[in-house]
């Protein structure tokens, strides 16, 4: 079989990511983007979030639905997996930001588009484009800036995964075996119980 060729992540440096705020703030998405970085959030669980899964007084997030494109339809749909469902827990400056937000929009989503619906996915993902290249800063995708939100010591990594909702790691041999040994490593116990082992 032929080598499948990955692209490799590209991630933005803290200067860059400087100047793509101070372009995100002048182009009026500067919330979203701030919230993305912040939580490592995937670009339609973003835009799937609702007023009602944000629970500021605790400072958790509900993840619990993305918006995606359906034959040309911008819909709400199930998550990526089961583990994808889940709390992520965000910061006083994310919570202060939300709370903005939420008082903004006065409706379901937390970004909506104009009509008040969800927004579609492409479009901000155009934005981001428009963003990195306005600030003259590498393209980068959209799936890349969730990245730094996780940069940990190898004994987190199983907290990671669960906060990003990839921790169903046997689905992702491949992908994950890396971080499986790391896991073994780091805990033994733990590896066990996700696989489901008593020894």
């Amino acid at each position: 079989m032929p080598k499948v060729k990955h692209r490799e992540m590209q991630t933005l440096t803290a200067d860059q990511l400087a100047a793509f705020f101070r372009e995100a703030k002048a182009s009026g998405v500067f919330e979203f983007y701030y919230i993305e970085l912040a939580t490592g959030l995937r670009r339609g669980e973003l835009l799937g979030l609702k007023c009602e899964d944000i629970d500021l007084e605790q400072g958790v997030i509900q993840v619990r639905r993305q918006v995606a494109r359906v034959a040309k339809e911008v819909v709400e749909a199930p998550l990526k997996t089961k583990n994808s469902y889940r709390s992520v827990t965000i910061g006083a400056e994310a919570a202060g930001i939300l709370k903005g937000q939420k008082e903004q929009v006065d409706g379901v989503y937390v970004f909506p588009s104009p009509t008040g619906g969800p927004i579609s996915p492409d479009s901000v993902l155009h934005m981001l484009h428009r963003v990195l290249k306005r600030a003259g800063l590498p393209k980068v995708r959209f799936h890349d800036l969730r990245h730094p939100n996780v940069k940990i010591k190898t004994k987190d990594i199983y907290h990671c995964l669960l906060h990003m909702g990839t921790v169903n790691l046997l689905e992702r041999t491949i992908s994950y075996s890396i971080g499986l040994r790391l896991i073994y490593q780091a805990e033994p116990d733990m590896m066990f119980h996700i696989c489901g082992k008593d020894s």
